[in-house]
Parts: structure tokens; sequence; C-alpha cells
């Protein structure tokens, strides 16, 4: 079974779904572990750069691509060292019979987790925190890893087109990876949450017809199969795209939030062009 650990997840039941299983003695990864002697060596702070500054923006995380800026903090787990802010902000998925429960005093509940060549430390996911902050992989690997992940080359990328039901999927190219990013987050940020009762200030009511309103939904796979994410439902009213946070069906309405100004002029080219 796959599990995904990323912002558009509540992460503490997707990882309580995997303490079910880890640590079997069917497991395929058994290695002994344990953090409880875990310190953090090194706390490092990559370069900053300019970006387009847009109110709508306020406290959403940082993407750790190149150039971006970011936090990269080491670990040291058993003798070998682990860092994280590799990944940009999208979700890690891995098989649970891959995984392996250990325990620390210091990072709470952790999972070593063993894909193909490639492992992974995962840590204090049930916290909130974006996969960047979470997910480490071995010292040794993270310059390969980082630059593996940073890039758009190494994504399948595709924008879904919904129309009274059926659904046309395109292959897109050349997307600007930071800028997808940025809408995946703005749209995780702003997911309607069964379990609460408050909307979000920047939702407004639209009318809704599911016959005459196409949705769009642009979805991101890494080429390992690894990390992925997708935006939520989208529509496009009046030259500018809203993720569609709630739909009314039998008020014919819904509830949508606009995207940030910068993302809007460029990805309503990028729907324009691919659908």
């Amino acid at each position: 079974m796959k599990r995904i650990i990323g912002l558009a997840l509540p992460l503490m039941i997707v990882l309580s779904a995997v303490s079910c299983s880890v640590g079997s003695p069917n497991a395929p990864f058994n290695q002994e572990a344990s953090l409880s002697e875990s310190t953090i060596i090194s706390s490092e702070k990559g370069e900053e750069i300019n970006r387009e500054s847009d109110p709508s923006y306020g406290g959403e995380e940082t993407s750790t691509l190149n150039g971006e800026e970011s936090s990269s903090i080491e670990i040291e787990v058993d003798g070998t060292k682990y860092r994280n802010g590799f990944l940009p902000g999208l979700s890690l998925t891995y098989d649970e019979g891959n995984t392996q429960l250990v325990q620390s005093e210091a990072l709470g509940e952790c999972y070593l987790v063993k894909q193909g060549n490639k492992q992974f430390l995962v840590c204090n996911s049930n916290d909130g925190k974006t996969s960047a902050e979470n997910v480490y992989c071995k010292s040794s690997d993270w310059k390969s890893y980082r630059s593996f992940y940073s890039s758009a080359e190494n994504y399948d990328i595709t924008v879904s087109k919904i129309t009274n039901g059926k659904e046309k999927i395109t292959d897109i190219k050349d997307v600007n990876l930071i800028k997808l990013i940025d809408l995946i987050s703005f749209c995780d940020r702003n997911r309607y949450d069964d379990f609460s009762s408050t909307v979000p200030k920047a939702a407004y009511a639209v009318a809704y017809k599911l016959a005459d309103s196409p949705k769009y939904r642009i979805s991101i796979n890494s080429k390992d199969g690894l990390v992925l994410g997708k935006s939520s439902d989208l529509m496009i009213i009046s030259e500018k795209i809203s993720l569609i946070y709630h739909i009314i069906m039998s008020e014919n309405k819904a509830l949508i939030i606009d995207i940030p100004s910068d993302l809007n002029k460029y990805f309503m080219n990028v729907l324009k062009n691919e659908t």
C-alpha cells in the first residue's frame, strides 16, 4: 500500500496507518536503528534570490529549489548523517512495507524508508510542517537528490480539463517549477476541511453548474515515482483563475478563492496554451 507524506494530506492519520505495519518481521527493510542518541549537528541557510512580491502570498512556505531561500538541518542517527531541505514543497510517497519505525526523544516518531536504491528518514511529520523539513536523506546523497528534485526535467507534469464529467489529460512542458510548487502550496493551504466550520475570508460564492463549468487540475510526478503533488480543482471566471474551495450542488453555487495575481497571469497562459 502506498503512503504519502506532504502538505495536502492529514499527516497524523497517514502516519498512524503506516505504524500499524512497520517493524513487521516480514518487512523487507529491517535494519536495527535507534534515534535515542540523535543530535542536531548543523543548520545551514541557502542563498536568497529576488522574487515577485504579492500580498496574497502572506505566510507561505518557501520552496526549496536551487537558488531559493532554504534551511537545511543535519542530524546523526547511529553514526549516519542525514540532512533535510533537498525536496521542494511536494509529497513523498512510499510503500509501507519498506519502512521501519524508530523512536527519538528529540524528534519523535521517525520512519526509515527504502524505495529502490534510495533511502529517506521521515521525522516529525504529524506536526503540519512541510515535506522539505520532515524528509531527510543521507548527507552523502544530499547534493544529487537536491539536484534531481529541483529540475523540472525530472518530472512529468499534466493538466486535466474536466467538462461535464469527461476528463481530458494533456502533458505540459517548460513549466516554471517554482511557480507550480507555489500554486500547489497555495492550494494546500486553502483546501476544504470537513472537520472545520471556518470558511477562509478570501472565499466567495459564484454561480456554478457542473455541465457549464470546466474544471482544471495540474499534477506533477517525479520520474522516479517517489515525489508528487497536485493543485486543487481550478476554474476560470473573467480571466481569473480561482481554486474551487467547495461546491454547493443544491444551490448551483461554488465557494472559490482567487489565486495570487502573478500565479494567475502565468497559469492563465499555461491553461490557454495547453488545453
